[in-house]
């Protein structure tokens, strides 16, 4: 312990790495209240089993999710590696790829959870109402599955190359930024309908704001830096 010595700069570069995680998986816990709320709205047995149904699609939809965000972290260390040593044509090799085969992947995902959303429902709960709120809810999700292979590799990106803030931003979009005005309002204006689809309204919205963002530095990375930098 005599020999630790604090170093504030050590301190900022740990924040600035890990906020953009803290984020990430912070915010999950938030919206699953907010969700849970907004489903629990309808009182008696409608609520249950609405509630129900969101926790079944989340659970599902997580799955996917959580693969990608693995994938997203196998590409964190090509991207950090290649990034330090001024390879920035790789760093954006690397993430098309990375896009292309994870694309791909998640299409499949999305595919199969339309096509067999109410068998899925039905391992988790044989209750008729459930199976019919969250086999329209699991169906509407699939449909921004794709999207967010973009927004999860942008987030990975700009987190391993030091640009906190936006991956920061990026990180709480999904289930912060959008999601949460969406999960408040939509309800308002569609009742149930708006529980199901909050989520998928909150991707497209995510994607629209990750787009640019991961473009701008991405444009950037054509080049590799000069080798006496």
């Amino acid at each position: 312990v005599k020999r630790f010595t604090p170093s504030a700069h050590y301190f900022s570069n740990i924040f600035r790495g890990g906020i953009p995680s803290l984020c990430r998986q912070g915010i999950g816990s938030v919206a699953a209240v907010a969700l849970n709320v907004a489903a629990g709205a309808y009182g008696g047995a409608s609520a249950d089993a609405a509630i129900a149904a969101m926790g079944v699609v989340n659970r599902v939809t997580a799955f996917a999710n959580s693969a990608l965000i693995g994938f997203g972290q196998g590409f964190q260390p090509i991207c950090g590696t290649n990034y330090g040593a001024g390879k920035y044509s790789r760093v954006r090799e690397a993430f098309f790829y990375c896009l292309k085969l994870g694309a791909a992947v998640l299409a499949v995902f999305a595919v199969v959870g339309i096509v067999f959303a109410q068998p899925i429902m039905h391992l988790f709960r044989d209750d008729p109402a459930v199976v019919e709120i969250g086999a329209l809810a699991l169906r509407a999700q699939c449909l921004t599955f794709v999207l967010n292979v973009w927004v999860i590799l942008c987030n990975m990106m700009l987190q391993t190359v030091g640009m906190a803030f936006k991956a920061s931003v990026v990180a709480l979009a999904r289930q912060g930024l959008f999601f949460l005005p969406a999960v408040a309002l939509l309800p308002l204006i569609f009742g149930l309908f708006g529980v199901q689809t909050a989520q998928t309204a909150a991707d497209f919205l995510a994607f629209a704001l990750a787009l640019p963002m991961g473009l701008s530095v991405l444009n950037k990375f054509r080049e590799d830096a000069p080798e006496n930098s």
